[in-house]
């Protein structure tokens, strides 16, 4: 419960809704990529804790040599250098990768699923407790420390939303597969992961329209 609290999906589902809907502002995208960088390098840290239990799992280095971080790290050097510009082809050809991420993510919930009754998902009262907390709370807070930020330092409101999409986003797939590798809950994990996904659904555009009102 503690895990799929705070395990947002920032990176399967941040980054393609980023550039879905803010395909001219890079900074939100910049935004949300250096936070899924460091939100990385903490679910493969204290995350791992919180699923095994086990303090020894905490290791700094297991957590940058993660191939997401790796891969993060070098498109944004790849970009940094202009690579693009010299050979085009590997814009293209991370733009396929990309689509490929959303659907595999969807795929491994999907057959995690099979051994999960729908039943129990919504019956819960924990999923809505997580659901609260992760689709809810953690957003509002968010939005609550970048609107200080933008209104007392005039920071940019590219990074309010970048911000916000990576925190309001639902429960990341990670925590069913970290559920696999060290003992965990995995049923409870599925069903918090695939309730919260379902729930974002209305979560999500709300808290975006009180985020537009407020700036």
């Amino acid at each position: 419960m503690q895990f799929c609290s705070i395990c947002t999906n920032n990176g399967f589902l941040g980054l393609p809704l980023v550039v879905a809907v803010f395909p001219t502002q890079p900074l939100v995208i910049t935004s949300l990529v250096i936070l899924n960088i460091i939100s990385l390098i903490f679910f493969n840290t204290f995350g791992i804790y919180l699923v095994s239990g086990d303090k020894s799992e905490i290791q700094i280095k297991k957590a940058f040599v993660n191939p997401v971080l790796i891969a993060s790290v070098l498109g944004i050097l790849l970009n940094l250098l202009g690579v693009n510009a010299i050979l085009p082809e590997i814009t293209n050809y991370v733009g396929y990768l990309g689509g490929l991420v959303t659907p595999l993510c969807m795929i491994i919930l999907g057959m995690k699923l099979g051994n999960v009754s729908f039943r129990f998902i919504f019956k819960s009262r924990k999923i809505y407790y997580v659901a609260l907390i992760k689709l809810v709370l953690v957003p509002m807070l968010i939005m609550g420390g970048t609107l200080i930020l933008y209104y007392a330092f005039s920071m940019p409101k590219e990074i309010v939303f970048g911000a916000f999409i990576a925190f309001a986003l639902p429960t990341a797939t990670l925590g069913i597969v970290f559920a696999d590798n060290y003992d965990g809950d995995t049923e409870n994990g599925v069903a918090y992961t695939l309730s919260n996904t379902v729930l974002s659904i209305i979560t999500i555009p709300v808290l975006y329209g009180l985020l537009v009102m407020l700036l």
